[in-house]
């Protein structure tokens, strides 16, 4: 079974679920951040966790062995452009949430596709990246049934995707063409209440 598109909600569940159930994945994910080396296991983890500041696409958080509470919060991209300061609203949401004592530390984490990295500015801003395929490596390597398989090939061709990523071209002639649909909308159909 091949599914062709695959959208940054599906690359979350997939991340959500590694983490839910595989320590070792969650084990070999800690080593790619800033807590590598700190003994932990994944307390919870939070998919689409949305505030006034913007949405979190994956928090997973950890409790260390020796007692400190650290939160991993990972936006997934695979070649949809950045939003306004989405960097800058992960960073506040989290420290909102490490003010209100929810955890002791945090970072901040992309996953993407290597390809990604290497054409987006914004992407460095992050604190740490980790690129799909890593990810798709270490599932195959630590787990060899069918099932890590899939999920690792899932990755990679999420990953081989974005090598063509998307750029928005200003088209004169589009641009008519949806603004007289508009003008159209908005004098025969006001009800829609269409947008520009």
């Amino acid at each position: 079974m091949a599914v062709e598109r695959k959208y940054e909600r599906d690359i979350d569940l997939l991340l959500a679920e590694e983490f839910s159930v595989s320590p070792a994945f969650a084990s070999w994910f800690l080593t790619q951040t800033c807590f590598c080396g700190i003994s932990a296991k994944v307390v919870d983890v939070f998919v689409s966790q949305s505030d006034t500041d913007g949405e979190s696409d994956l928090v997973v958080l950890f409790g260390a062995t020796d007692g400190e509470r650290f939160a991993l919060f990972i936006e997934d991209k695979i070649d949809a452009p950045f939003m306004p300061q989405q960097h800058m609203r992960y960073v506040r949401r989290a420290e909102a949430r490490r003010t209100r004592g929810e955890f002791d530390r945090f970072e901040v984490i992309l996953c993407a596709p290597l390809a990604y990295e290497e054409t987006s500015e914004e992407a460095k801003l992050f604190q740490t990246f980790v690129s799909y395929e890593d990810i798709s490596a270490a599932i195959a390597r630590l787990d060899a049934t069918p099932r890590g398989e899939y999920r690792a090939r899932f990755l990679a061709t999420a990953a081989r995707r974005a090598a063509n990523n998307w750029r928005h071209v200003d088209d004169p002639l589009t641009n008519e063409f949806w603004r007289q649909a508009y003008t159209l909308a908005m004098r025969e159909f006001p009800v829609l209440e269409m947008k520009e």
